[in-house]
């Protein structure tokens, strides 16, 4: 059984406002998988000064990208690439999912900078909404926390 959750890359504006992008992910989305794949990630992501905006969009995208491209070649076979992943209307959930994150790339300009927090406490589709949060946490911060763990 596939764990899924649903991950927001946020950026906070200075007038309250937020930009929101949201991806569903199908498989490994504990912490454990999500943490150490978003840290590596950014650490890609990041690496060229263009990349660095925190644009949420892109972020997400890049992410779906990325993800999809380190797929095993068994896994490819049987066309499994085509999914494991969608980018969804900010606000819905597929009920199916056991986690939530939101990563806020707010002045981000490494994956040190890179804030996260995570739920997996959430009573409906109003999820994001009505989840009992996490405190944030630097990515990089609960990166080491998970790897001393194992």
């Amino acid at each position: 059984m596939s764990t899924r959750c649903q991950i927001r890359f946020i950026e906070r504006y200075k007038n309250g406002k937020k930009f929101v992008t949201q991806i569903y992910r199908q498989s490994d989305g504990y912490l454990e998988g999500v943490v150490p794949d978003l840290y590596e990630f950014f650490k890609w992501y990041m690496s060229e000064p263009i990349s660095r905006e925190g644009d949420p969009s892109y972020a997400g995208a890049d992410f779906i990208y990325w993800s999809k491209q380190r797929l095993d070649e068994e896994f490819k076979k049987g066309g499994f690439d085509k999914l494991g992943y969608g980018i969804e209307n900010v606000g819905d959930i597929h009920g199916d999912e056991e986690y939530l994150y939101e990563v806020d790339l707010t002045g981000a300009t490494s994956p040190d900078d890179v804030l996260i927090r995570y739920s997996d406490d959430f009573p409906d589709v109003h999820a994001f909404e009505k989840a009992k949060w996490s405190k944030w946490y630097k990515l990089g911060t609960l990166y080491e926390k998970i790897n001393k763990e194992q």
